[in-house]
């Protein structure tokens, strides 16, 4: 009988001791999987690698078997795509924004993470479109959900508090297009942020994941066990009509293939949410580093290059469980980019360029209150001079930006080159 590769399952495991995958099929069983972009998943590089054997021969075309090699060591790779949303949750005043899975895993691609709490704005406080007082202080660099009337949230970035007449009052980095009421509701984010601390040296357990992916149906299942495995986001994809999603590649330190991979009797279906679609509530913001101007721009392309890429420590030895010729991972240095093509030419970009103006940008996908998600990049200067581009019959203009290290704020996660928000 033969197997489908069209119906397939991807289960993460964090590992308590790098390189050690749950014991058995059964403790498999009790892992949550996650739903994927279908045909995303990618298992070609799960296989042997062979050394050519050099020994001489007595005659000219005789050669010998190949030698096994090392079966992963970093040097083999799973790709994957999935879906971006909202968390899903509306915590009440008081209550925090829980862990789920798809926060766990981009945590281990980012290094940081960081779950806010809800806070009710106190009443008779100093509300404003760029300030809120509430009744706890918020670091810098967290963010906050605010619903306008029609329930749709509007995210917001704290930059900084101080003691207000009644409670603690928070600045926020844009205006928003209303003032919050006493008692609306600043909805805490999970906001994923680059820690260069964690990503530096992932060579632990609870840094390293092991997964099990599996391909086709019933008795048919096919199923490959990786361990000691790193994963980076290698882009986001946000074109027009199309579900926000981004792209992984997973470095793998060893594997099973079929023949021995455990094959469980799975006790619930995989989780992730759907996404939206992007355009219908679909706002980018292109504003000068420090100003609160809630100015937004058009474009019909915006391509995201996170540039935080894990990278193998290839080595001679095997210390680790189930790391041969691997020492673990460590960051990459690659820069963190962002392309559009902006409707209609304009002068601004240019003059901001020829002046070196640093900015900030922001791509949002509003929606009711669990579904809301962004991503920000609080400092960028010019990867390149603006340029001419043809948009549909129109001219529009092309601005590639650069992320940077933001040294002037007082929190890592503020400090982040980029953040990544869910409400």
């Amino acid at each position: 009988m033969s197997t489908t590769h069209l119906a397939s399952r991807i289960t993460p495991f964090q590992e308590v001791t790098a390189g050690v995958p749950p014991a058995s099929a059964v403790a498999w069983a009790s892992e949550t999987s996650m739903r994927h972009r279908s045909g995303s998943l990618d298992l070609t590089e799960l296989k042997q690698s062979m050394i050519e054997d050099e020994r001489s021969q007595l005659n000219i075309t005789d050669d010998e078997p190949m030698i096994a090699g090392i079966a992963g060591g970093g040097d083999v790779s799973v790709p994957c795509d999935f879906d971006m949303h909202g968390t899903g949750q509306t915590p009440a005043d008081g209550s925090p924004i829980t862990e789920d899975l798809l926060s766990t895993f981009i945590e281990h691609c980012f290094g940081g993470m960081a779950l806010g709490t809800t806070d009710a704005l106190v009443a008779a406080g100093a509300h404003s479109t760029t300030d809120i007082e509430l009744t706890d202080t918020l670091p810098a660099g967290t963010w906050v959900g605010l619903d306008d009337s029609s329930g749709i949230t509007h995210l917001r970035r704290v930059e900084s508090s101080s003691a207000g007449g009644v409670g603690v009052i928070h600045v926020l980095h844009r205006a928003l297009p209303f003032t919050p009421a006493d008692g609306a509701l600043a909805r805490g984010c999970a906001v994923y942020y680059l820690d260069e601390d964690i990503l530096e040296d992932s060579q632990l357990g609870p840094y390293l994941f092991s997964w099990l992916y599996e391909l086709g149906r019933g008795s048919q299942r096919q199923t490959w066990q990786t361990m000691a495995c790193k994963s980076s986001i290698t882009g986001f994809s946000l074109a027009r009509n199309e579900v926000g999603m981004f792209s992984t590649v997973t470095k793998v330190g060893s594997f099973l293939t079929p023949q021995d991979a455990p094959v469980p009797t799975w006790a619930a279906n995989p989780t992730g949410s759907a996404g939206s679609a992007v355009g219908p509530r679909t706002e980018i913001w292109l504003q000068t580093r420090g100003t609160t101007t809630d100015a937004t721009v058009q474009v019909d392309s915006f391509e995201l290059d996170p540039g935080i890429v894990s990278n193998p420590v290839p080595t001679q030895t095997e210390d680790g469980t189930n790391m041969p010729g691997l020492y673990g991972y460590t960051l990459g240095k690659n820069p963190c980019t962002v392309a559009m093509n902006i409707i209609p030419h304009a002068d601004t970009p240019l003059a901001d360029f020829a002046a070196r103006t640093e900015k900030s940008v922001q791509w949002e996908r509003q929606a009711a209150a669990g579904s809301a998600w962004s991503i920000y990049l609080p400092r960028c200067t010019h990867d390149d001079g603006p340029a001419p581009a043809d948009v549909s019959t129109m001219l529009g203009q092309s601005v590639k930006l650069r992320a940077h290290y933001d040294d002037d704020q007082s929190t890592a996660i503020a400090r982040s080159r980029i953040q990544v928000i869910r409400c």
